[in-house]
């Protein structure tokens, strides 16, 4: 790892990135143009550039405060590869509550589908059981109506999960 001053304009985003940035960020944008950047972003390279591991909100106050090409943000460098990355980033948001369940499910579901982490592995990461990972992706066995309603807020998640209890199991 090394901590280093780069450049906004350097910075990309992950398609794992799970956070949908909902809330006002008139407090951060407050914040940062008061007393810059203070906690670091967590990053990985990628070619020219890099992409944000950690810190999408942070790079996105920067962004909209127009703060130009040349501002730099503190970033620590991680050397990992994007399943690796994907798991700092869902380590780091369910550490600080700010992934909702169904932000949780949607990383939990591309680290196991897509990398091929082991629920094990990942219950053993975030400290929950493998039970409960198994249990918050199964959501996405719903139709795609029911997660769009969940993703809404229409359904409540504890409501959906209960709703994969009364879809037909799997054929193996």
């Amino acid at each position: 790892m090394q901590l280093k001053m780069l450049p906004l304009n350097e910075l990309n985003f992950l398609g794992f990135q799970r956070r949908h940035i909902k809330d006002n960020l008139s407090a951060l944008k407050s914040s940062i143009w008061n007393n810059g950047v203070i906690y670091p972003i967590m990053a990985i390279k990628n070619g020219a550039g890099y992409y944000v591991v950690d810190g999408k909100r942070r790079c996105v106050a920067c962004r909209d405060l127009n703060l130009g090409v040349d501002f730099k943000i503190p970033s620590l460098i991680i050397s990992a590869d994007t399943a690796k990355a994907s798991q700092f980033n869902l380590i780091a948001n369910t550490v600080r509550n700010n992934f909702g369940p169904l932000e949780q499910a949607e990383l939990s579901n591309i680290l196991i589908n897509k990398y091929n982490k082991q629920p094990q592995e990942l219950a053993a990461a975030l400290g929950v059981s493998q039970a409960y990972i198994k249990r918050i992706i199964n959501i996405f066995t719903l139709p795609k109506e029911m997660i769009a309603a969940t993703r809404s807020g229409r359904i409540t998640f504890s409501h959906a999960l209960w709703l994969t209890k009364l879809l037909p199991a799997p054929k193996k």
